[in-house]
Order: C-alpha cells, then structure tokens, then sequence
C-alpha cells in the first residue's frame, strides 16, 4: 500500500482517471468490478474510501452495492458519484436511504 487506498466501483474510465489525479501521489486507486469484489479489502482495512459510480442506467444495482457495502462495513466511506442528467430527481434520495457517505455529482 502506498497510503490512502481508494475503490472504484465499476470500473469506469473517466471516473478512474477523475480519481487518480484527485488522490494523486498520496494513494492508489483500485477498480473492482462490484461491491462483492471489495469486501475483502474493505475488511483487511486495506481500502479507506470506495466510490461507487451511480447513473440513469443501472441506479438499482449500484444501490445494491451501496447497501451491500454499508451493511458489511459500517464505518467504511462510501461516495456515490452520480450522473443527475440521466437519473430521475428520486434517485437522489435512495442514494442517501443506501447508507452513503458523501454525494459527488458528476460535472457539478
């Protein structure tokens, strides 16, 4: 590890790319492909924070990971980074009811 460890859930380009030069020298940033795929670094304590992408085309299963993650890790950061102009105005609030951390609107 080289400091502050971040996931990326799904992989995405841009938001890998977005999360690198956020975390820069000071981490990595890892992809897995969902919540499940994360847990055992969540729990090892070898990941700090995880962003899970959430957009207008699947909202369910992110929020699925979402939960997932919240339930097996209480203390864990989770960020959701959402797309708004692909998701209806509810999604906002299941985000919240998922057990986030922290809200990133994508291009805000």
């Amino acid at each position: 590890m080289n400091g502050f460890e971040v996931a990326c859930i799904p992989e995405s380009p841009l938001l890998l790319a977005r999360l690198r030069a956020a975390v820069g020298q000071r981490g990595d940033v890892h992809h897995y492909p969902d919540g499940f795929a994360a847990l055992v670094p969540i729990a090892l304590g070898h990941v700090h924070a995880t962003v899970v992408a959430v957009d207008g085309a699947n909202p369910d299963g992110a929020l699925r990971i979402i939960r997932q993650l919240r339930a097996a890790a209480p203390a864990h950061a989770i960020i959701a980074w959402c797309e708004l102009r692909t998701s209806p105005s509810r999604l906002l609030l299941d985000i919240a009811q998922a057990g986030v951390t922290e809200l990133v609107l994508r291009d805000v």
